[in-house]
């Protein structure tokens, strides 16, 4: 009997407050060799299955946004590109995954509040047109789930 293909699961998600409307996926990658063009169109691929209009993929060094413009096939574009210490406000990045999940996860957390004023100036003005519209009022969860 063959096993049913299991979805990709995202690493976080950010859902609307009181709806199970997906807000946000968060892919975080350890870094090093992994195959970013593949990673990208896979995050894609998720957030227009899932209906989802924003998507990062983080990894120790870098982090880039995808948003769904809505303009027809292919409307996923990746629209942004950060340093990572500089996005989280941090000195350091950890090197294992799950301390970057959990950063990132805290640093969304704080975000929820609808205000980027502890965001670095450098990403502040996409933060505050990209993110907050997207994670304001949210509730940051694991996207393993199911």
């Amino acid at each position: 009997m063959a096993m049913a293909r299991r979805e990709p699961l995202a690493d976080l998600i950010v859902l609307a407050r009181d709806l199970p409307e997906l807000r946000l996926i968060v892919e975080i990658k350890r870094g090093g060799h992994f195959d970013r063009p593949a990673a990208i169109q896979q995050l894609a691929s998720y957030m227009a299955r899932s209906n989802c209009p924003l998507g990062l993929m983080v990894t120790p060094r870098q982090t880039w946004m995808l948003r769904d413009t809505y303009e027809g096939e292919d409307s996923i574009r990746e629209v942004a590109v950060y340093d990572t210490a500089v996005l989280l406000g941090v000195a350091e990045i950890p090197d294992n995954e799950n301390d970057l999940e959990m950063l990132v996860g805290s640093w969304l957390d704080g975000l929820t509040s609808g205000s980027a004023a502890s965001v670095a100036k450098e990403v502040r003005p996409d933060v505050a047109r990209y993110l907050l519209p997207a994670v304001a009022e949210g509730r940051v969860e694991s996207g393993r789930f199911g």
